[in-house]
C-alpha cells in the first residue's frame, strides 16, 4: 500500500495573462522613444524575478521592476 500523501499542485502563469503591460507602451514610447523597449524591460524583469525566486531571495515585484529598468 502506498503512503503517498502529496497534494496536487496547480500553477498559474499570470504574466501577461492577468497583467496587461500594453498600457505602459505610450509611457515607454514617450520616455525612451521606442515602445519596443517595454518588452525588453519586461523580459528582464521576469528573468530576474525567476532568479530571485530560485535563489530563495525576496524582493517586492515593484522594486525589482525599478531595478530592472
Amino acid at each position: 500500500m502506498s503512503s503517498d500523501t502529496s497534494l496536487p499542485i496547480i500553477v498559474f502563469d499570470v504574466n501577461e495573462t492577468l497583467l496587461d503591460i500594453t498600457s505602459l507602451e505610450p509611457l515607454f514610447a514617450r520616455l525612451f522613444g521606442n515602445k519596443i523597449l517595454l518588452r525588453e524591460w519586461f523580459e528582464q524583469l521576469v528573468l530576474y524575478s525567476q532568479t530571485m525566486t530560485l535563489s530563495g531571495l525576496y524582493m517586492p515585484f515593484g522594486e525589482l521592476g525599478i531595478s530592472a529598468l
